[in-house]
């Protein structure tokens, strides 16, 4: 293995970028791959060094743009918040609303 391919296997392995962007290249250029629910996968030795160095680099670039952002937390929300939220009392329908309830789901 080259070492664009050693470089592509160790940004991948230590999690130093996101993964959607390498799965996004992968399908969108169709390179040959199985999957199942674990992810997809790849032999990185069967790809042409060309398309290696392109993955390479389009994995970095977006790595980079996306550790660059000024990302903001989402607030965390606490049990006891959560338990406190009050929800409105869903309406009372009347007999002629029911009935146009049922018969909408015979549509």
């Amino acid at each position: 293995m080259n070492d664009m391919r050693k470089k592509l296997q160790k940004l991948v392995l230590q999690n130093e970028m996101n993964n959607d962007f390498l799965y996004d290249y992968i399908i969108v250029n169709e390179i040959k791959h199985t999957s199942n629910k674990n992810g997809i996968f790849i032999n990185l030795s069967n790809i042409d060094d060309k398309i290696i160095d392109d993955m390479y680099e389009y994995t970095t670039k977006m790595s980079v743009n996306i550790q660059i952002r000024d990302i903001k937390p989402a607030p965390i929300i606490k049990k006891k918040e959560l338990q406190q939220k009050i929800y409105k009392l869903l309406p009372t329908f009347n007999s002629i609303q029911k009935q146009i309830l049922e018969m909408s789901k015979t549509i």
